[in-house]
């Protein structure tokens, strides 16, 4: 019983520092390069832990540093994150250390339109997930279900973070993420949709324009507030 728990409680931290995108540094990171490859692929698909539980646009506009509508350039750029984990007994002790690697994706965008902050014409949105080779014979696609890897053409209203000079994910270099699953709407037809699983309660608006209604009044209030 003792080893069941020890494990799980292992699990339970892979989990969480593999999709929470905002708690911080991890010890001991070492970034790898991901060989590029031809070969089948697979796709592996899970749900993500997110720090923001932003629901509605006022919500994600005072999280937001920039909010675009932009389109994706280049393919998402996969980096291999290596870190060591501890393995919990129990009540909770250290017992052991095991090694894991953690796929997060670089995602260049063009500006299109700007909603509010200070954009620069491209920029780099980080997300959890990317392509890796568990083998010379596949190329594996992990994906999580709510923020699923970007796709060349693809056009967004985002609602970013600046991580900017984070230690581990972008030291010397400008980067961005989503707020949260809800922080993000592709754009297709006049339709805003979002990858936030539950959506469905109509907290979020579904067409382009009455989204960009809803950030014009949150951002204009926002504003008023601060003067």
């Amino acid at each position: 019983m003792q080893r069941y728990k020890a494990i799980l409680m292992f699990v339970i931290a892979v989990s969480v520092i593999a999709v929470a995108l905002a708690l911080g540094n991890i010890n001991n990171p070492k970034e790898e390069p991901l060989a590029k490859i031809n070969a089948p692929s697979l796709r592996r698909n899970s749900s993500a832990y997110w720090v923001s539980q932003a629901r509605t646009v006022p919500d994600l506009v005072g999280e937001s540093d920039l909010i675009v509508y932009a389109r994706v350039k280049q393919a998402p750029v996969t980096r291999i994150i290596t870190q060591e984990l501890p393995v919990l007994d129990e009540e909770g002790t250290p017992v052991a250390t095991v090694i894991d690697s953690l796929p997060f994706s670089d995602t260049l965008f063009e500006v299109i339109k700007s909603y509010s902050g200070s954009v620069p014409k491209e920029l780099l949105v980080m997300q959890t997930g990317g392509t890796t080779s568990p083998s010379a014979d596949t190329v594996e696609f992990v994906e999580f279900s709510d923020d699923p890897l970007y796709r060349v053409g693809e056009e967004y209203i985002l609602f970013l973070v600046d991580i900017s000079g984070d230690s581990l994910h972008a030291p010397d270099r400008q980067l961005y993420r989503a707020v949260s699953p809800a922080g993000r709407f592709q754009v297709a037809n006049g339709v805003a949709t979002t990858y936030w699983v539950e959506s469905t309660d109509k907290l979020l608006p579904n067409t382009v324009n009455e989204l960009e209604r809803q950030i014009s009044i949150s951002v204009s209030t926002t504003i008023q507030e601060d003067q």
